[in-house]
């Protein structure tokens, strides 16, 4: 960033450098504690979360949420979930081991 100063006869000064640091960290992952499993159907689950920021980190943008079936680990199923702490994944097939990550992401990136 470049900064010039004015005075009083309109003259302009040279351009002084202004560096401006950020320091910002990607959010820590979501502890096993902080999150429920409730609602339990054949075919659903309801999953709710929660989080709070630590010193030095920006507020989430959004969750990211990768579901990934234990018999099929090369597909998964990507949500991603704004302005709420929970979700309902449907189309679940009943017997079936399911793996589930939720991630936080900032503007520095995803924890």
């Amino acid at each position: 960033m470049k900064v010039t100063a004015v005075d009083e006869n309109e003259r302009e000064s040279d351009y002084s450098k202004i560096s401006i640091f950020i320091s910002a960290t990607v959010p820590n992952k979501i502890d096993e504690d902080d999150i429920s499993i409730n609602n339990i159907d054949i075919n659903s689950i309801e999953i709710t979360w929660s989080y709070t920021n630590n010193d030095n980190e920006l507020d989430i943008l959004y969750y990211i949420i990768i579901v990934t079936n234990k018999d099929d680990t090369n597909e998964n199923y990507e949500y991603k979930v704004a302005d709420k702490n929970y979700i309902i994944i449907n189309d679940l097939n009943y017997g079936e081991t399911y793996y589930i990550n939720i991630q936080g992401v900032n503007l520095i990136g995803k924890g």
